[in-house]
């Protein structure tokens, strides 16, 4: 277990506003005010695929987007891309997700995340404007094993205030990007949990009260 004590102040926002959910399920998660999602439909590739709806703020479309979680009044999204239509109900063909984007009712444009090392691996989740997410380093070819880090940032300011080393593992090539569990929240966001066994033993973050600690940069324990 990790506790954050004060340091170089970050204010947190301890209230959860939903949990993240991943791009295959059924039910859509909670939207703030204002915001509606049509139908999804699945985006599909060689790899994996989506399911993606028309994202609107009070009529103002934000095309196809995945939703991924809530936070405060916004949301983390993914864009959907397609290149062809096809002939079956309810799906597109050549279709994929990427990018990590917020959907802010003051915003007519998705507003891309420029985070510190996140990416398509990253798995993320939120609670309150606060996004936890995985940063994998290194390359699982030739079995060689990944260093893989907690990071925590605040999303009104895009800043990192936490970085953890979690530990050393090879799990393996892959081109999914899910392949990481997503990190999971307590009820009221002062907690959360990564873990991916038997390959990365649970790591439990626990959040101060109203403060987070501003990092230095973290090296890979040997």
């Amino acid at each position: 277990m990790i506790r954050i004590t004060p340091g170089r102040q970050v204010a947190l926002l301890a209230v959860c506003a939903a949990w993240f959910i991943s791009s295959s399920a059924e039910d859509a998660p909670y939207l703030p005010e204002g915001f509606s999602l049509s139908d999804k439909k699945w985006f599909v590739n060689d790899i994996d695929g989506t399911q993606c709806g028309v994202l609107r703020y009070e009529g103002h479309s934000y095309g196809y987007v995945n939703v991924t979680g809530v936070a405060g009044d916004s949301l983390l999204v993914e864009k959907c891309y397609y290149l062809s239509e096809t002939d079956i109900e309810g799906m597109r063909g050549s279709g994929w997700a990427e990018g990590w984007f917020l959907a802010s009712p003051d915003k007519d444009d998705l507003m891309p995340l420029e985070l510190e090392e996140l990416n398509i691996f990253s798995c993320p989740s939120t609670c309150g404007h606060i996004i936890a997410y995985w940063v994998p380093k290194g390359s699982s070819g030739g079995g060689t094993e990944d260093d893989y880090f907690a990071y925590l940032a605040d999303l009104r300011t895009q800043r990192v205030v936490l970085k953890h080393f979690l530990g050393k593992a090879w799990i393996g090539g892959t081109d999914w990007r899910w392949y990481l569990p997503v990190p999971e929240w307590n009820e009221d966001c002062s907690e959360v949990l990564y873990q991916h066994e038997p390959h990365i033993k649970p790591v439990r973050i626990v959040l101060g009260e109203q403060e987070m600690l501003e990092p230095d940069s973290v090296q890979p324990r040997n």
